[in-house]
């Protein structure tokens, strides 16, 4: 595929990761115990990926849309 890249994640990329992130959790929450918070979400420390020394995040895009993301420790 010619229109895919995987590529550092920027801040403004942060609220589609967070999104993205929320869908992930909410697959896995028959096998993870995990609660929603007040909220309604299952909360993450994302910002940490852009905050912390040897933790990067990335995202994939395929035809200028996001189709996923990793967050390296």
């Amino acid at each position: 595929m010619r229109n895919f890249e995987v590529r550092a994640a920027t801040p403004a990329d942060r609220l589609p990761i967070y999104r993205m992130l929320e869908l992930y959790q909410h697959d896995l929450s028959d096998i993870w115990d995990q609660d929603l918070d007040c909220h309604g979400e299952y909360g993450y420390a994302l910002d940490r990926y852009w905050d912390t020394e040897g933790c990067f995040p990335f995202v994939a895009i395929a035809a200028g849309k996001y189709a996923g993301f990793a967050l390296v420790d």
